[in-house]
């Protein structure tokens, strides 16, 4: 069973003036607020509950929990060039090419732009009705840029960004609105596009605790640490950005409180009963599941550092939903939660084990055997 966790929204063309025929709209004298895009937001699939701060948590934006997003437009599909004067969106005839690049915080379901009580700064479809006006979305704001230089053949159509294990990193592939009546209104799906990894562990026993002591570091190896997107994307359901770069990235103390880096000074004290210790923000992956004669490759590997300097590598592989059901070989892991439990024998054993959660709910019970 796949998650689909995603963020709609729904971009409505409204007409901000007085109503007007179809022959006084097609008319170069109408006013720009006459071709104005305007969006309201709201959340398709599941909420996004995680970090405070780090991934958008709320189900619905807010004055109090607004949603700081970017979108880009252009009437060239697929080509999002970034332009000094990106803010200039008059749209009058002779002037139907344009490339804008919004910052935008919907709270309360609406957006909200910045400056927005100036007419030129309003989203505008084209004053030709054969002009489409093409848009692709970003959160968080100022994370995602353009890959490359002005003048190269290939810029303006994918866009990339950090992966740094913290952050959370949503796309809404292209879709497009114009002012002909039947494309005044197109649905945005904003979706996660990286997984989500918790780690649990504990001790078998005392003696085991004894054994391994204090667990001072805990990374995953080979981890991507850039994404690209490309902007022509049109299907959510097929969206597979592609991953560079390889790192061992650190994961995040997340235990009572505590925060940061595992290290020596911000330990994590095994005990005999399973706790949640820390998580990561991450690549997706295709699964690999077993076959009958329990063939399998690991899609992650962690590297645990416990007192003392003991290192241990430890093979994950993502099998089970959330219902104990196997996972199928080539699903594809991004908008997803996998809760990873680690459990620690004498030294050096520790076995691993993994099932997928539901994203919008950390504080349900762990089911970790």
């Amino acid at each position: 069973m796949r998650i689909q966790t995603y963020l709609t929204i729904t971009l409505l063309s409204v007409m901000l003036a007085a109503c007007s025929s179809d022959n006084d709209i097609d008319n170069a004298s109408g006013n720009d607020e006459e071709y104005a895009i305007t969006l309201a937001a709201g959340i398709g699939g599941l909420t996004t509950s995680s970090r405070a701060a780090e991934t958008y948590n709320d189900t619905v934006p807010s004055s109090t929990s607004p949603l700081a997003a970017d979108v880009w437009l252009s009437s060239d599909r697929g080509v999002y060039i970034h332009k000094a004067d990106d803010y200039v969106t008059s749209t009058h005839a002779g002037n139907d090419e344009y490339h804008l690049h919004h910052q935008m915080t919907y709270t309360s379901g609406q957006l909200t732009f910045l400056n927005a009580s100036s007419v030129k700064n309003l989203l505008l479809y084209s004053v030709d009705k054969t002009k489409r006006t093409y848009i692709v979305g970003f959160y968080p704001q100022n994370v995602f840029s353009l890959v490359g230089s002005e003048g190269d053949s290939d810029y303006g159509k994918t866009a990339e960004a950090s992966v740094d294990g913290r952050t959370d990193l949503m796309f809404a592939p292209e879709v497009y609105g114009s002012r002909v009546t039947t494309e005044k209104i197109a649905r945005q799906d904003f979706k996660h596009i990286l997984t989500w990894l918790k780690v649990c562990a504990r001790a078998e026993n005392e003696e085991a605790v004894n054994s391994w002591g204090r667990i001072i570091g805990l990374k995953l190896k080979n981890a991507k640490t850039n994404v690209t997107v490309d902007l022509s994307t049109t299907d959510i359901n097929t969206l597979r950005p592609t991953f560079t770069g390889d790192t061992d990235m650190n994961f995040d103390r997340k235990d009572n409180g505590n925060s940061g880096t595992i290290s020596e000074e911000n330990y994590y004290p095994l005990t005999t009963y399973i706790t949640e210790m820390a998580d990561i923000l991450c690549a997706p992956v295709e699964i690999n599941n077993p076959s009958e004669d329990n063939a399998g490759t690991a899609e992650y590997t962690l590297e645990v550092t416990t007192t003392g300097g003991v290192v241990k590598e430890v093979p994950v592989q993502l099998s089970r939903d959330y219902d104990g059901n196997n996972i199928d070989n080539g699903h594809y892991t991004a908008s997803e939660l996998y809760v990873i439990s680690l459990v620690f024998g004498l030294s050096p054993t520790i076995s691993a084990s993994c099932s997928l959660q539901e994203w919008d709910n950390e504080a349900r019970d762990l089911l970790m055997k």
